[in-house]
């Protein structure tokens, strides 16, 4: 299907699935115009080639407006920060991350059960843009979003049977993290 097609109606084809078919050039439809395209305003000459870096080991209710400008300053300034010292163990890390490859290796006729439901609110399943409006750019990637807490917003039948382990691994982690952090 020709990627202009979204503008027929047409269906928007999975990043993934275009690079394995072999796409040697990024198409138009996902290439920001140079006018929009961001740019980096030095506001400080202390401001270093590497993006900012927010530590919160000494995380308590009076560092929350530090923090709070931190953040800020980092999204302003470079549109990017790395947190450290966040209390998540490395091991839960590397665990989701491996559990997230595993899913999107999967065939893509498999994903797409999972695809999200067009006109829902929560975007919750596979996808690769979050809101389509007419003539838009389209973001260079594809995602599976769901909720893991609050528990009320949790819905398991969202979730991927395949891997294995993403079920498991999903909820045993977010009981994890509620307990350790």
């Amino acid at each position: 299907m020709d990627l202009l097609s979204r503008k027929n109606g047409g269906s928007i084809d999975r990043v993934q699935a275009l690079i394995q078919d072999g796409l040697k050039q990024v198409p138009d439809e996902y290439i920001q115009p140079p006018s929009l395209r961001p740019t980096l305003t030095i506001h400080n000459s202390s401001l270093s080639n590497q993006p900012p870096v927010i530590d919160l080991s000494e995380f308590h209710t009076n560092s929350l407006e530090r923090i709070r400008h931190e953040v800020g300053q980092a999204c302003r300034e470079w549109g990017v920060f790395q947190v450290i010292n966040h209390g998540v163990p490395t091991r839960l890390l590397e665990e989701m991350k491996d559990i997230g490859l595993k899913f999107f290796e999967r065939p893509l006729e498999e994903k797409l059960q999972y695809a999200c439901k067009s006109g829902s609110a929560a975007s919750e399943g596979y996808g690769s843009r979050m809101l389509v409006k007419e003539d838009q750019i389209l973001d260079w990637r594809d995602y599976f979003n769901h909720h893991t807490l609050p528990l009320a917003r949790r819905n398991p039948s969202r979730w991927p049977h395949h891997p294995p382990s993403y079920r498991f691994g999903q909820t045993e982690h977010t009981r994890v993290w509620s307990t350790e952090l």
